[in-house]
């Protein structure tokens, strides 16, 4: 009897040759999908950032002319920033505090935070392809935050980015022990001092340590640590700067959840109207929220030990974040919420759900019921015991996998609008922070030759425009940002460009309107400086007809709805008047509106 053997067919070289090329070629492919938002990132800095200080970074230069340790602690705004001003004083003696350095560095901060969030979403998912993380690198490098991007200031915000994601990665170790327990703690220290929002660190990493089961000790020394560090933060706290309304969100509930879910719908990067809503907005940061309540029960479940958990935290604090930006903001106004600067941690939530829907819903498995002498379990390649579904828990499976796929189908949409809208706005938003920029670092060299109303609205320090004038003599000084460069020549030759320019034109009444008796005179008045526009110093109406020639007949004052004036139409003759109104500036300069043509007709 023969035997017939068969062989198994062997691989040659050029087998070989060919599998690892087509390995290589992946590889390239997986890295060229993380590189290329991250050079459009730093390529956006490149192209629109400007070596100038701004706004609280007059702040900046203070603690670099005066670095003591009270300087160092004490509140800016809401904040307390301790570490972010100790970069600041490295990047003074080193860079001559050059803000497109501070801008790099807050960018290698946040590849750092995504890198580190990815590689915590992969160790528990291991199956999971590494294209599937794509997304999260195109989200977080998004243009949206054109405002932390390109403002220098804003590191303080990425080092909070980077110190969240380094905390819940020590956190999420499938070993979790008291060294890694202490440096998660350390980063949650060094996050809640250098912002507000860093305290979130605390709540996020409390809802990890939930949907991981860890020891009691654990989440107790971890709770001790938020608050201490709370206590810490808020012992003798005198927040400075812009005036909070605590009231304001129990007086204006509605109002403040439209705050809310304008600020998370905004990760498009739409400009907001200074009066009214954009419906669209709010409707996507009503699916936003939506996707993420629904993602948290499913994916937020004790024990469960897919990556899915990571997803749920960032949820969380990007929730947290949007709410305590609407408890102190809202009072100013809803387009407040379509800045720029808030978007970096809304995308957050975004993120959270999409990290949550690449993995199954998993369902912990504690104990496993025996039949007689026989099992039930089988195990899976990690060991862990399955249990044979039964009807109902198919059932089950079957409501989460139609959940899960409609969860899906939302984010994925929500992302491509995402990258579609972003990017566009983002643009757009680049070469307004460009423009800012650019006057700042104009009316800072020529600070000397710039009016009072100049400094206080292109500088747009916090302070008095004293306080603005001596930090800027302290940087010419010590050569800091600008003057270390040749551009603070250029500017100093050229001399101080940005002016103030007002504008304004005729509301009410209209062409051809008939007045009698008092009328109302109502004009719209700004002042246009350099990239901002602000109210005017003073607004006159004036006339022409029936003897009068651009002659003013009143000072209007200023309302919510404009500049009104009521003309008391009976001490003129009746007749046909041409009526314009005129903005000043607070260095007496003025503007005149277009005539608006009315007749006078009292009895």
């Amino acid at each position: 009897m023969t035997r017939e053997i068969q062989e198994k067919p062997t691989l040659g070289a050029s087998d070989f040759a060919k599998e690892r090329s087509g390995r290589w070629i992946v590889g390239v492919v997986i890295v060229l999908g993380f590189a290329l938002p991250l050079v459009a990132y730093f390529w956006l800095i490149h192209e629109y950032g400007v070596n100038s200080i701004w706004q609280d970074q007059w702040d900046d230069v203070n603690v670099i002319a005066h670095p003591s340790l009270g300087n160092l602690w004490a509140p800016h705004v809401d904040n307390r920033i301790f570490f972010p001003n100790l970069i600041v004083l490295l990047l003074a003696h080193t860079s001559h505090f050059n803000i497109l350095i501070e801008d790099y560095l807050s960018g290698i901060m946040l590849v750092l935070a995504i890198g580190l969030l990815i590689f915590a979403h992969k160790r528990r998912s291991p199956s999971t392809p590494w294209p599937y993380y794509w997304p999260v690198a195109i989200i977080m490098l998004s243009f949206v935050q054109v405002g932390n991007t390109l403002w220098g200031f804003q590191m303080a915000w990425y080092l909070v980015m980077l110190a969240l994601a380094g905390a819940l990665f020590l956190l999420d170790e499938p070993m979790l022990t008291w060294l890694w327990l202490t440096g998660a703690m350390t980063l949650g220290i060094v996050g809640s001092f250098s912002s507000l929002q860093g305290l979130l660190i605390w709540p996020a990493g409390l809802v990890l340590l939930y949907c991981r089961s860890r020891q009691r000790r654990f989440v107790i020394a971890w709770l001790a640590g938020g608050i201490v560090t709370g206590a810490a933060y808020f012992y003798q706290f005198r927040p400075t700067g812009l005036p909070s309304n605590d009231s304001y969100v129990l007086s204006h509930p509605v109002l403040t959840i439209e705050f809310f879910l304008s600020a998370i719908g905004d990760v498009v990067g739409e400009s907001l109207p200074t009066v009214g809503r954009n419906n669209a907005v709010l409707v996507l940061g009503v699916v936003i929220v939506a996707v993420a309540i629904c993602v948290i029960p499913v994916y937020g479940s004790r024990g469960n030990e897919s990556g899915s958990p990571i997803g749920v935290a960032l949820i969380c604090f990007g929730l947290l974040f949007a709410a305590t930006i609407s408890g102190g903001r809202a009072s100013h106004g809803l387009y407040v919420a379509g800045v720029s600067r808030y978007t970096t941690f809304d995308l957050l939530i975004l993120v959270g759900c999409y990290l949550s829907i690449l993995d199954r819903r998993t369902q912990p498995t504690t104990e496993v019921h025996q039949k007689g002498a026989h099992s039930d379990v089988t195990f899976a390649s990690d060991r862990s015991p399955v249990v044979p579904p039964t009807l109902r828990t198919w059932k089950a499976n079957q409501r989460d996998d139609k959940l899960v796929l409609v969860l899906r189908v939302i984010v994925t949409s929500t992302i491509v609008i995402l990258v579609i809208l972003g990017t566009r706005n983002g643009l757009n938003g680049a070469k307004g922070w460009r423009q800012i920029l650019s006057d700042s670092a104009d009316v800072t060299v020529n600070v000397q030759k710039a009016p009072d109303d100049v400094v206080a609205s292109v500088l747009y320090s916090f302070r008095d425009t004293a306080f603005t004038r001596q930090m800027a003599q302290i940087a010419k000084t010590r050569d800091l940002s600008v003057f270390a460069t040749a551009d603070a020549r250029r500017y100093a030759r050229e001399g101080l460009s940005v002016e103030s320019r007002p504008v304004t034109r005729m509301v009410s009444p209209t062409n051809g309107a008939t007045l009698k008796g008092k009328a109302w005179l109502t004009a719209s008045a700004g002042v246009s400086i350099g990239a901002f526009a602000f109210n005017a110093n003073k607004v006159e109406f004036v006339a022409t007809g029936g003897g009068l020639r651009d002659e003013k007949i009143g000072s209007a004052r200023r309302t919510y709805i404009g500049f009104l004036y009521v003309w008391n139409t009976t001490t003129v003759p009746n007749g046909s008047y041409t009526l314009k109104s005129v903005a000043y500036n607070s260095n007496g300069k003025f503007a005149l509106s277009a005539g608006v043509v009315v007749m006078v007709r009292n009895k």
